[in-house]
């Protein structure tokens, strides 16, 4: 699905595209005039949408096109008729624009037999005059890429994302930028001591692995500052370990991989924005299995740090993984 922008105003568009008229109030329904599409989509008051508003009728311009099985559309807005808009600028408009149009686009249907194809093609946003605009949606647009490649990771099965291939999504996903991804197996974590990353992953088939993830932007600048570190929980899965999760609780336990997930599409923005910034991605990945290498309830292990840990319970994982990484953020003293 592309964003184009036109100098041309939405009447003098061919009869291909639908167009988008905002009514303040009705219902939602389509009006044929000369042979022209309008769908008229309820927006309320243009001087009342507040930023919150806004991002949400730009995804119900998406979601009502998808739904009609509409190819192409085209609307018009006006910077100047969204007042509560004014404070954030019109680049904020524009970027925000085209941020939502894709998050609200995205289906992951990689697992679906028979996936419906998805008609939208094109959204042409008309009367643009300013040529700073479309460099603003694309902008938005990059924002939302790397948050659906993180909504790719965090939806695939624990099976076909293990700490390994988590390591290697964060290599695919930050190709081409100015990103380097290392992938630290269980013998490079043993030497580090991390405890705690061993400790939950130990009853799994699938070791371990420490992502660290850099990006910096700032090498020709004149004051350099300390880097920005996110740390992110990439448990692949969680059965809760020995004191395992009740059935349907572990139900899409794969998404505990998340907070990695957004790590990888943070830092991805980030590079492929090529923002004046010196950030490091950690993220501890493990499976946390139920096994008979499975850490035990009183188990004590010895963090990177030196500190000895009571196990009290299984399913508190993420604490452990997440405490060595923010120590072994400590090296890089970020700000």
């Amino acid at each position: 699905m592309q964003i184009k922008t036109t100098s041309k105003i939405l009447t003098l568009l061919s009869k291909e595209y639908v167009r988008i008229v905002f009514i303040e109030k009705g219902n939602e329904r389509f009006v044929e005039r000369n042979g022209i599409t309008e769908l008229h989509l309820i927006a309320g008051k243009l001087e009342k949408i507040t930023p919150r508003t806004f991002r949400t009728l730009v995804r119900e311009i998406v979601m009502s096109a998808k739904k009609h099985k509409i190819a192409k559309i085209a609307l018009t807005i006006n910077f100047e008729n969204v007042p509560k808009l004014h404070e954030f600028g019109a680049e904020w408009m524009w970027q925000t624009l085209g941020e939502n149009i894709h998050l609200a686009h995205y289906e992951f249907t990689r697992y679906k037999s028979n996936p419906q194809k998805v008609v939208l093609e094109e959204i042409l946003i008309t009367d643009i005059t300013d040529k700073k605009i479309p460099a603003y949606i694309t902008y938005g647009e990059t924002i939302a890429l790397f948050a659906n490649h993180t909504r790719d990771i965090a939806n695939t099965p624990g099976g076909d994302m293990t700490p390994a291939l988590l390591g290697e999504s964060a290599k695919r996903v930050l190709k081409g930028t100015k990103a380097t991804v290392k992938v630290l197996d269980d013998t490079a974590i043993t030497k580090l001591k991390m405890g705690g990353l061993l400790g939950v992953g130990q009853g799994a088939l699938h070791k371990p692995r420490f992502i660290v993830i850099e990006y910096n932007g700032t090498k020709n600048a004149k004051n350099k500052k300390r880097p920005i570190v996110y740390v992110g929980k990439g448990i692949t899965f969680d059965t809760g370990g020995l004191q395992v999760k009740p059935g349907m609780s572990m139900y899409e336990m794969h998404m505990d991989m998340s907070g990695g997930a957004a790590v990888i599409g943070a830092i991805g923005a980030i590079a492929k924005l090529g923002l004046p910034q010196h950030v490091i991605g950690l993220i501890p990945a493990a499976e946390n299995a139920v096994s008979d290498r499975a850490m035990r309830p009183g188990d004590v292990l010895t963090m990177m740090s030196g500190t000895t840990v009571d196990i009290l319970h299984t399913d508190a994982e993420g604490r452990l993984v997440l405490a060595d990484a923010l120590h072994y953020a400590k090296q890089y003293k970020p700000r």
